[in-house]
């Protein structure tokens, strides 16, 4: 983010703000049902491993498997792949390259 250029950085700043924004008011209404989808999930403990990690300063939390959550995307039309964390993946080949704020 050009470090060393400070109008850089902060027009490059701005301008991913803005886009964020945008991103989050196009889509509001899918976060907010994936939310409360999420939400109506029951608390469960956090495994010793996740917590041995310090993926979360609490002891609970809320779980969709990756079926839900492509199943989700698909209900609103958004092509989603749920992959795991050791997998190398490249996203090229499954989805193509669009500008969603076009």
């Amino acid at each position: 983010m050009h470090p060393d250029q400070d109008e850089s950085r902060i027009a490059l700043q701005e301008q991913l703000r803005k886009n964020a924004e945008k991103l989050v008011d196009t889509y509001w209404n899918i976060i907010t049902e994936l939310a409360e989808q999420l939400l109506a999930k029951p608390c469960m403990p956090l495994s010793q491993e996740e917590i041995n990690l310090g993926w979360s300063t609490g002891q609970f939390e809320r779980h969709m498997n990756g079926d839900e959550i492509v199943e989700f995307f698909a209900r609103h039309n958004i092509k989603a792949k749920v992959v795991s964390d050791g997998t190398s993946y490249d996203s090229t080949q499954d989805v193509p390259q669009y500008d969603s704020l076009g």
